[in-house]
Parts: C-alpha cells; structure tokens; sequence
C-alpha cells in the first residue's frame, strides 16, 4: 500500500515537457545522443530569486522546474543555455565545471563550459554555439 502511494505521489516512470522547452530538449538530444525522460515544467519563481531553474533528485526520478519569472525575460540563446545546463545535471550526472581558462580570443572571457556555475552570458552562448554543444556532448 505504501509502495502504491509513493509511486502515485512521484509519478515514477512519467515524464512531462512543457512544449516550449522541446527546441532545447531536442537540440540536447541531438548533440548527445542521449533520451530525455524527465519531466521538466515551470514553476512561477523559486524562494530565491537567483535561481532560474533546477535539477531535482526525486525519489524515483529526476525532474527539471524552471522559473517563469526568469524565462520569460530571456533570450532564445540564453534559453537553450539553460536547459542544456539543466540536462547535464539531470541527464548526464554532471557537476559545475568551473574553468579559470576562458574560450581563446575573440570572444575571450567567456565560461569554457555550459556547466559553469554562473550563467553563460548571451553574447558568448550565440557566438560559441558550437562549442557548448560539443562540450555538452564529451562525457
């Protein structure tokens, strides 16, 4: 009877996207070739105002909230960062990289990693688009 219950409560073998973020789902998916079965949603803000979104460990699943507020004012670049970002904690296990050597010149001073912990800045997402994904991509 418990074990019913905590199935029910975690939705355990149910995923969920909202579709605005299958573009991104689909761009992860592509570059690493590895399937998405989480469920990622919005929720209207975090209790700190600093997160844009979250990868959750849940009981028999991982999910993924992302804060309404904070999307809503970003960029599509900056969108795509994030749920990349997102999936690498959720999808791949990956911790925050954080790197002291930036991407080589021109666009110097940008985080060498999608999975820095501070966001990556939209200038430096568009114009090292490639790099992220294949970044993202090696395990």
């Amino acid at each position: 009877m418990v074990i019913a219950f905590v199935l029910t409560a975690t939705g355990c073998g149910k995923s969920y996207i909202e579709p605005e973020f299958m573009p991104y789902v689909q761009t992860f998916e592509d570059a690493t070739g590895k399937p998405v079965n989480l469920t990622i949603r919005f929720i209207k803000q975090f209790n700190n105002d600093n997160i844009k979104a979250k990868c959750w460990d849940r009981v028999f699943t991982r999910d993924i909230e992302v804060s309404e507020k904070h999307w809503s004012g970003m960029s599509p670049s900056l969108k795509e960062a994030l749920i990349l970002h997102e999936l690498g904690h959720c999808v791949l296990n990956r911790g925050h990289i954080k790197w002291e050597d930036k991407i080589n010149a021109p666009y110097n001073n940008c985080p060498n990693s999608v999975m820095d912990p501070n966001s990556v800045p939209d200038w430096c997402y568009e114009q090292n688009r490639r790099h992220y994904l294949e970044e993202i991509s090696r395990i």
